[in-house]
């Protein structure tokens, strides 16, 4: 496998990244890691889930702005917190519609 079939997540973190040959040997490595993978998908909706609710409101973008000024929060740091990427919460700070 190249580089260019890796795939990172889109709207929040990669939570396992799996290299593999082949099919088989991407199902025995995917059977391997499905109690982890599964632990992390659960953790990862426990996080973004209170911020996501929130996504639907028209002024989400201007919010996240303010509060991320006022408590000084960089978005990075808001990122890691919330579980989504950090790139997604710069779009949204421009465009709340994208939630």
């Amino acid at each position: 496998m190249n580089d260019a079939d890796d795939f990172e997540g889109t709207f929040s973190s990669t939570l396992a990244t799996i290299r593999f040959e082949n099919r088989h040997d991407l199902e025995l490595q995917l059977r391997e890691q499905r109690e982890q993978i599964a632990s992390d998908i659960i953790n990862s909706a426990k996080k973004r889930r209170t911020i996501l609710i929130d996504f639907s409101a028209e002024s989400i973008g201007k919010t996240i702005f303010r509060q991320r000024i006022r408590n000084q929060i960089t978005l990075s740091e808001l990122a890691k917190e919330t579980d989504c990427k950090a790139d997604w919460l710069r779009r949204l700070e421009v465009a709340p519609g994208l939630g």
